[in-house]
């Protein structure tokens, strides 16, 4: 506060007798990071064909990046998010396919893209992510096809292909306020292992 710093973070380990003392304080859970071990999976179809995706998706992923980023930005998230055009994330996705961190999958039904998810492997060194473990981080579907299982679909690709890869452990992480999010990762058998919290201070 000295240094005129009004908005503060911690992420806390999700164990209620750490969480409850920073809620006193005023503290607020904005966030929760979760793990599920990647086991074998039964790829449900969905109506939907999962596959690697190459750069020639690079604007459906971009449009899909979009329509989370446009998600997010409505209630209850209202998350601040800086206003970007898909411009804006195809050039943010352009070097995906270059970049050995990352692993992208599509869903297409009849040839139309209409889910993506996004594998992110982690730097070594940070305590919340556990070993031999790969990062879910980012997914969405159309709007019209949600809740007809593309998104389940896509996560047991990706879980399988986690598996299949040597990858013990998978991770995610979502706003609390993304009610969807909150809901849907949980029944996939993501249990948090952290929270953020945040309070902003007058």
């Amino acid at each position: 506060m000295d240094a005129g710093l009004t908005r503060h973070f911690a992420f806390v380990p999700a164990v209620d007798d750490l969480v409850e003392p920073w809620h006193r304080l005023s503290f607020g859970t904005s966030a929760a990071l979760a793990a599920r071990a990647s086991d074998r999976q039964a790829v449900p179809n969905g109506g939907a064909t999962v596959r690697l995706s190459t750069a020639e998706d690079l604007r459906d992923a971009a449009r899909l990046d979009l329509l989370l980023h446009e998600h997010l930005e409505r209630a209850p998230s209202f998350s601040g998010l800086p206003q970007r055009d898909l411009d804006w994330f195809v050039d943010d996705w352009r070097t995906t396919w270059d970049d050995p961190k990352y692993t992208h999958f599509i869903a297409e039904r009849e040839g139309r893209p209409v889910g993506h998810l996004l594998l992110y492997r982690r730097p070594a060194g940070d305590l919340r992510v556990p070993a031999a473990s790969i990062d879910l981080a980012n997914a969405a579907t159309l709007p019209e096809v949600r809740g007809s299982g593309v998104g389940l679909a896509l996560t047991a690709y990706a879980i399988e292909w986690a598996r299949a890869n040597g990858y013990r452990a998978i991770t995610t992480d979502w706003r609390m306020t993304n009610l969807e999010a909150s809901r849907f990762w949980p029944a996939r058998g993501f249990r948090p292992t952290f929270y953020r919290l945040y309070r902003s201070i007058p």
